[in-house]
């Protein structure tokens, strides 16, 4: 089940699983799941990095003795820095908030990618979804009723398990949404 709104982000914790979201109306249900892009661990270890660069610049003010004036100049920049620090870091997780995912909804198949207006896929479009490998990573493929590929989705499995999950839940929402004839 979700556990964020993949439309609007806003909190489903503790909503029914067949639902809408009370921010925007997105319709979803208990078998409904986002994949987002998996979390580059790096950027948060580059932030460490960069404020761990302030700490020289601080001893530096308190370290300058007499000349008030000197220290009163890297002190204020040694704020701005932090400053900027804190500002990165702030955009860095807005943007891990908004990172491109994919989710499995009763409507279809929802895609952000890059920042983009997102886009949806109708399970009517939709013909088959295969599982596959790309750059040491599992990859999920989705193909429309002509056989081109929609999208190749890579990076966002955190594990093989995921990508199969989804891979199963897309066919059984593609094999749930056929149409029957009708006995006329």
């Amino acid at each position: 089940m979700l556990d964020q709104c993949p439309e609007c982000g806003y909190s489903l914790r503790g909503l029914p699983a067949d639902h809408r979201c009370p921010e925007c109306g997105l319709p979803y249900d208990a078998e409904s799941e986002a994949f987002r892009l998996v979390n580059p661990k790096a950027i948060y270890v580059g932030m460490i990095g960069l404020a761990g660069g302030a700490i020289p610049m601080i001893n530096m003010v308190f370290s300058l003795g007499a000349a008030l004036t000197r220290r009163y100049l890297v002190f204020l920049i040694a704020l701005a820095y932090v400053g900027l620090i804190g500002g990165v870091f702030v955009y860095l997780r807005m943007l891990m908030r908004s990172r491109p995912q994919v989710a499995v909804l009763p409507r279809g198949l929802f895609v952000r990618l890059k920042r983009l207006k997102p886009e949806w896929y109708s399970w009517s479009d939709i013909s088959n979804v295969l599982l596959n490998r790309a750059f040491k990573k599992q990859a999920v493929t989705v193909l429309f009723k002509d056989g081109r590929p929609i999208l190749d989705l890579v990076g966002f499995f955190h594990c093989a398990d995921d990508a199969i999950r989804m891979v199963d839940n897309v066919r059984r929402r593609l094999r749930d949404t056929v149409v029957r004839p009708s006995d006329s």
